[in-house]
């Protein structure tokens, strides 16, 4: 009996919630957006556009608005991204800066977005914490600082899940829709956000027919079923891409599949943290013992879409920044595990619990350190500005992205890396000289699969310079740019 009660009051500490919406305090939410747009907006134009930066830079700045059928796919099927893109460009000028201009406000509205939110429903202590949490991440500051509008997903799908759950238990039809036009939102920044609107069916379908958890105050069948449908028919046309995957026979498909799947796993457990991802888990767990549909939710909003991207891998590559519209679940459930954490030591430690505080918070520092050494992006501006100084009549240039060779040295032209080992001998014949950009992993590896790049330069090439900044975590964004000549005797 007395562990029994003991197991009881330590759980009680876990409690998510709150009979009556609380005010949140507006010191709290005036000092979140300070710190949040300091740090979001700190050399927000000082880093070179990234990979898909620089795709959604052209894009942005080559589409023709008033043409539907000429519009790149990207910018038929989320246009929120090209449309805020191209109005910062006409307001500031084409800058790095302007490119990241919407993405870092967004970022910075996603902090005190959340702490308001969860205060609707949650004790103040996890509001706090998830607050915290998103304002220190730097995955989340990453995505801030990325002109490729994740940060968007994160808080139009993140706010609007939590909105919707705040509306079916308050009855509140109208805040329905209005939560439901929030995730829309986020599925116009990129298609990853419409994952969410298929875990916001599956939440319905479940507490609907799974006898241990009450049906919410909001539940109303006619009032649920239009938008259940609604959102079902994505889940619909997806079927014949399901039959596909099903008669899948080909095994390289398979390796492939199993490849990104635990890519994408094990690069979410690193970008979250481990820590934060143990202390989800703690909170998902006490949730459900207690039956709290707040956790039954969180984990549903989480494990949905994040199935959902396992199964696609199976006929799409899929990355994991695409895995950002899980986040905010994620962190919602770590800041519960805290939150309990903390106040039950405080009961008996109140020092140590101060201390365990302390390290949750200062955990991502070195992270938060080194990212504001290179953004925790390759330097493609030197790189490209390093060759076009040394290019010569009759050079040529390998990269692996070469739209950013065009962008920062306007008239020197790439061919695309990876390429075999005899098309780099075909480029070498026909040219005097050939530069050869190429990303550089801890280990020293060039990243390139199958090793012929790696080769080709070690047998042919000689290091001109390496690329890279200090950091203080496990990332090395380093380039290396070679110069390569082929024998004359070949």
């Amino acid at each position: 009996m007395s562990e029994e009660r003991t197991t009881s009051d330590a759980l009680r500490f876990f409690e998510a919630r709150v009979d009556e919406a609380q005010r949140p305090s507006w010191v709290w939410l005036l000092g979140l957006t300070a710190v949040a747009a300091t740090l979001r907006f700190l050399w927000l134009g000082r880093w070179s556009l990234s990979g898909d930066e620089i795709y959604t830079h052209y894009d942005a700045l080559g589409v023709d608005f008033t043409d539907p059928a000429g519009m790149p796919w990207g910018v038929r099927h989320y246009p929120l991204v090209y449309v805020l893109t191209r109005a910062s460009y006409e307001w500031l000028g084409v800058s790095e800066l302007s490119a990241r201009l919407f993405p870092a406000l967004f970022g910075v509205i996603a902090v005190p977005a959340i702490y308001w939110v969860l205060s609707r429903f949650s004790r103040q202590a996890i509001a706090r914490w998830a607050a915290l949490l998103v304002m220190l991440s730097p995955w989340h500051l990453l995505h801030s600082q990325n002109a490729r509008f994740y940060s968007a997903v994160f808080l139009f799908g993140g706010i609007g899940s939590l909105l919707f759950f705040d509306a079916l238990e308050r009855n509140r039809p109208r805040a329905l829709w209005a939560s439901l036009g929030l995730v829309i939102l986020g599925t116009l920044a990129h298609p990853s956000g419409g994952l969410v609107l298929g875990a916001l069916v599956a939440y319905v379908i479940v507490i609907a027919v799974i006898p241990g958890f009450r049906r919410p105050p909001g539940f109303n069948r006619r009032l649920l079923l239009p938008p259940t449908l609604v959102l079902s028919i994505p889940g619909l046309l997806a079927l014949p891409a399901a039959q596909r995957l099903i008669a899948i026979r080909d095994l390289s498909v398979l390796r492939e599949a199993v490849y990104d799947t635990t890519h994408l796993i094990s690069a979410l457990i690193f970008n979250i943290g481990p820590h934060l991802c143990v202390m989800a888990f703690v909170g998902a767990v006490v949730l459900l013992w207690r039956r709290d549909r707040l956790g039954l939710f969180l984990l549903i909003t989480a494990a949905i879409p994040l199935l959902a991207l396992i199964g696609l891998s199976f006929q799409f590559s899929t990355g994991h920044r695409y895995a950002f519209a899980v986040a905010p679940a994620i962190f919602t459930l770590a800041a519960v595990g805290i939150a309990g954490m903390v106040e039950v030591i405080r009961q008996h430690q109140p020092r140590f619990a101060w201390a365990v505080a302390a390290v949750f918070l200062l955990f991502p520092l070195a992270s938060l350190i080194s990212y504001y050494q290179d953004g925790n992006r390759h330097d493609f501006r030197a790189a490209a500005q390093l060759v076009a100084e040394g290019f010569q009549a009759g050079d040529s240039v390998l990269a692996e992205s070469h739209g950013y060779l065009q962008h920062y040295a306007p008239g020197l032209y790439a061919y695309e890396l990876p390429m075999g080992w005899k098309r780099m001998d075909e480029v070498a014949r026909r040219s005097r000289r050939v530069w050869c950009i190429v990303k550089a992993g801890r280990s020293g590896v060039l990243q390139d699969p199958h090793h012929a790049t790696e080769n080709w330069v070690n047998r042919f090439g000689r290091l001109i310079e390496r690329i890279a900044a200090r950091r203080y975590d496990y990332h090395l964004n380093e380039l290396r740019v070679y110069l390569c000549e082929l024998p004359s005797s070949d």
